[in-house]
């Protein structure tokens, strides 16, 4: 059982990484490894929780606070919720348009808008 974290991957606060069978003696279970990709953002709360084999996070993944991932996932995709699920692209979209409304990002940027206001 070896767990893998690849490079420039951000990992916050209270994450969980582990395997679902707590209760069964670690060589009866089912679990094998996790494996986070290069560039991936974890956030605060976030568990990472698998039930059988790897479970693999993609390359660039986001994987929203608090959510609850139990099956993994692509690459460069967005996951949140209990228990997690992939954010289509037209929710992505979606909370794009909210956040450039609110001035909480620029247009065309990914990066926010912080400290600053808009006139």
């Amino acid at each position: 059982m070896k767990n893998t974290i690849g490079n420039n991957v951000k990992i916050y606060q209270n994450v969980t990484l582990g395997r679902a069978d707590i209760w069964q003696d670690s060589s009866k279970s089912k679990f094998k490894s996790i494996h986070i990709g290069d560039g991936a953002i974890i956030c605060a709360g976030a568990k990472v929780i698998c039930k059988k084999g790897t479970l693999r996070v993609g390359k660039n993944t986001i994987i929203g606070a608090n959510a609850v991932l139990t099956c993994s996932t692509g690459d460069n995709e967005i996951w949140a919720g209990i228990p997690a699920k992939k954010i289509t692209e037209d929710e992505r979209k979606l909370i794009k348009k909210i956040l450039y409304k609110t001035a909480m990002l620029k247009p065309g940027t990914l990066a926010g808008n912080r400290g600053k206001h808009r006139r």
